[in-house]
């Protein structure tokens, strides 16, 4: 049951009123007693503004910005297991947004105080929350699999229109109408922002699982959670690149260059290739890279058939830009770098196998010298 994963939060710091410290009364110091009064509430989106006001104006008074950074982890943390509830209202992605503002400010009270023992346990539960949460989010449908494999889908065939975008262009020459096809381009331009509005869900939702990961200690995580953490740190750096040709692919598209826009979306396409690939076991993505270089070769086939069909005095055949030399090469490039990663997989696989053997080997060796 998922109501049973409720989380206790340490409440020592909530309840001490900053009233009873010294000097006299502080409009800050109100503001926080405010604050504890409507968390005891559940009034938690005033609480947290009245908290962040006493956080803002504290001046020097470290421990109220100590105790209002507390507070608005708590605040935060409160909401997010609100959020997280089972019932009609169940949010898991917003319960996911809490949690991780709740970390940000446990973090900070842990900035003020290092050695804080509740702060650092109750930072310790968010990401354990937030850990949960993402591998709940990113099951079935949901999936970060499965929301790469849609948003590969959609960049491929915003990839063929602007295919045939750079193609009719080319085919009107310089001298033609520069607006004609723009409510075409805009049309690709909106598509592509949407393909990378998922692209950045994508990217926050591997950011969670890569912060509540990285918030454990290296001697706390699993052998798999190790490994996928570098999975998810290798995925966000191909999603990053997409989002970037994708951004400026945007841009040339409303610009009406289509040659530009083609390179652009053909590289946020290899990326996200990349990027699903570090989620693959390695045998699938050598599957993958064989399927798009029959494609090239199916088009280099098309190329030569072409050239071949010509007769004797006749002009030479007139080949979409996209299928120049040039432009296939670039494709080439791309299939061998994704298969030099598959070969540095390997390798890597293989060495960790050696050396656990060795280990194994050694084993019985090192027992009998130690009781020897």
């Amino acid at each position: 049951m998922r109501g049973a994963i409720a989380v206790l939060f340490v409440l020592a710091a909530v309840v001490l009123s900053v009233g009873c410290m010294e000097g006299p009364p502080q409009p800050a110091r109100v503001r926080y007693n405010d604050g504890v009064r409507l968390l005891a509430e559940t009034r938690f989106e005033d609480a947290a503004k009245a908290f962040l006001d006493a956080r803002s104006d504290a001046g020097y008074d470290g421990a109220l910005r100590y105790r209002a950074a507390f507070n608005l982890g708590l605040t935060y943390a409160r909401q997010g297991e609100k959020a997280a509830a089972d019932g009609g209202e169940r949010d898991p992605a917003a319960a996911i947004e809490h949690y991780r503002q709740a970390a940000a400010w446990f973090s900070d009270a842990l900035r003020l105080q290092e050695d804080d023992r509740d702060a650092r346990a109750n930072l310790e539960r968010v990401q354990a929350r937030i850990l949960a949460l993402v591998d709940e989010v990113n099951q079935g449908e949901n999936g970060l699999e499965q929301r790469l494999d849609a948003i590969i889908a959609g960049e491929r065939a915003l990839r063929d229109a602007v295919r045939a975008l750079w193609q009719a262009q080319d085919e009107r020459g310089a001298g033609a109408d520069p607006l004609a096809d723009k409510d075409a381009f805009d049309q690709t331009s909106t598509q592509q922002r949407t393909v990378a509005a998922e692209a950045g869900v994508v990217a926050d939702l591997a950011g969670d699982e890569i912060t509540a990961i990285g918030g454990k200690a290296e001697a706390e995580r699993k052998d798999e959670e190790k490994a996928r953490l570098v999975q998810l740190q290798n995925l966000d750096l191909y999603v990053q690149d997409a989002r970037k040709e994708m951004t400026d692919a945007r841009r040339n598209l409303t610009e009406l260059k289509a040659e530009l826009a083609y390179r652009r979306v053909e590289g946020a396409l290899e990326a996200l290739k990349r990027a699903r690939e570090q989620l693959l076991d390695p045998i699938t993505v050598l599957r993958g890279v064989a399927q798009d270089h029959v494609e090239l070769l199916g088009h280099v086939a098309g190329i030569e058939q072409a050239r071949g069909e010509r007769k004797l005095g006749e002009a030479p055949v007139e080949l979409p830009q996209w299928m120049q030399p040039v432009a296939l090469g670039g494709r080439q490039l791309d299939i061998r770098a994704r298969l030099e990663e598959v070969k540095a997989r390997l390798a890597a696989a293989r060495d960790q196998a050696q050396v656990k053997d060795a280990i194994a080997a050694a084993t019985p060796a090192i027992a009998s010298a130690v009781c020897a």
